[in-house]
């Protein structure tokens, strides 16, 4: 029997890629819409529904950039961790699979002898200021928690910058998808990162594929992190012209606005990934961008 996967978060940017293009078939969960029926505010008893999963990918945590110093997150938080202890209760031995934040997470540059900037690694200092990080962190350290408590498998990967899809034009996550979207309806793109801003950008399908490989490891118990990214630096000027090279057409910049706990360049290591797993990123930025195109 193969393993049973339930995807919170399946209507989200990744949840959804998840729940179509995994290798294994899965049991999707939203705030629109669930296949399931549970209430996490209810006793165990009630919840039967939650129980017989050997994975969960909690893709929806209700944590995002763009709203996090809008709104308080306490209560979805407070929300997602009682789902999640709930769900260790009811799946002994389960297999959680977390996705954290990359570029925002980290809180100290290094360098090496040279003045070079050096890439993240798991074991690096993290912090922040925002909501959105702080709310990574305490998650992270909640998920260490219940795999002390639950002798359950934790699998966090802080994730780079992912693209692949199309996104709204005002959003303030996601360059790629909201850059397209603004060259498609001929609209000046609205920048919230100077054009100097360095970041590592991932495909969506070496996303799904590189958690595909997560899902299909051996089974064990334990605590770990992993950088899931290419490794790989561009400026937002460098992706930018990138665009218009696959698109042929020109992106007008109407403004920029920074971002809370933005960091001029955040590029991750993925070496530990890529060893444990046996996996590389299989899609370069410009071959993704022209398979985006192409998939419009």
């Amino acid at each position: 029997m193969g393993p049973r996967i339930l995807v919170t978060g399946s209507t989200g940017f990744l949840g959804k890629h998840l729940s179509r293009h995994l290798r294994f078939p899965v049991v999707g969960s939203s705030r629109s819409g669930s296949e399931l029926n549970f209430d996490i505010s209810s006793s165990i008893s009630t919840n039967h529904s939650l129980a017989g999963f050997s994975h969960l990918l909690h893709f929806g945590s209700g944590v995002s950039i763009r709203t996090s110093n809008a709104t308080s997150h306490l209560g979805a938080r407070t929300e997602s961790f009682r789902f999640l202890e709930l769900f260790c209760e009811l799946n002994p031995g389960c297999h959680i699979v977390f996705p954290s934040s990359g570029g925002a997470i980290y809180s100290q540059e290094k360098m090496d002898e040279f003045g070079n900037r050096i890439r993240y690694s798991e074991n690096d200092e993290i912090g922040g200021s925002s909501n959105y990080t702080i709310s990574k962190i305490c998650h992270e350290a909640f998920l260490k928690y219940l795999t002390d408590k639950y002798e359950v498998r934790v699998s966090v990967l802080r994730l780079s910058n992912p693209y692949g899809e199309l996104l709204p034009i005002r959003r303030k996550q996601g360059l790629i998808g909201v850059a397209v979207q603004a060259i498609l309806e001929g609209r000046k793109l609205n920048l919230f990162s100077s054009l100097d801003t360095v970041r590592d950008y991932i495909s969506l399908i070496d996303v799904v594929d590189g958690i595909s490989c997560v899902v299909a490891s051996d089974p064990s118990t334990g605590f770990e992190i992993y950088n899931l990214s290419t490794g790989i630096g561009h400026s937002i000027e460098e992706v930018l012209k990138m665009i218009e090279k696959v698109f042929n057409k020109n992106i007008g910049v109407e403004s920029v606005e920074m971002v809370s706990d933005e960091k001029p360049w955040s590029v991750l290591n993925p070496s530990k990934f890529q060893k444990t797993f046996s996996w590389s990123p299989s899609i370069d930025l410009e071959e993704g961008l022209v398979l985006m195109r192409k998939s419009l």
